[in-house]
């Protein structure tokens, strides 16, 4: 018996995940920041609706002890979960089960395809 297995990510094409929340929320002033400092700021991006729901089911994952509580010493005390997206089975789970943080989620994950079409950070992420 397996007692382990290593998780290994695959990658795909940013524009897989492209949507309309990120293309309309990033604009040339961001992609100048982002070519600039390296980073831009977004001034409320999400609702705060959004935000507590988020929040009410990362804490009903940790209660369920889902979540990993991380030893590195620059984030001592973090917690973290890996939320598989790769097939349409997972996909359809979690938004059945954690419909905010999917949301949370597929709309973080439009960002890359938007910074590629600003063309702010080289044009070659990946999700």
């Amino acid at each position: 018996f397996a007692t382990g297995a290593a998780v290994l990510p695959s990658f795909h094409g940013a524009d897989a995940w492209s949507n309309t929340w990120a293309d309309t929320l990033l604009g040339s002033d961001h992609a100048a920041e982002l070519q600039g400092q390296g980073f831009t700021v977004v001034p409320e991006a999400f609702d705060t609706a959004l935000a507590g729901r988020c929040l009410k089911e990362c804490e009903r994952l940790d209660a369920a002890s889902k979540a990993t509580v991380t030893t590195n010493p620059c984030n001592c005390g973090s917690r973290s979960l890996w939320l598989e997206f790769g097939e349409s089975a997972h996909q359809e789970a979690l938004q059945r089960d954690y419909p905010a943080l999917y949301e949370l989620a597929t709309k973080l994950a439009g960002l890359p395809a938007c910074v590629n079409k600003l063309k702010a950070l080289g044009g070659g992420l990946q999700v």
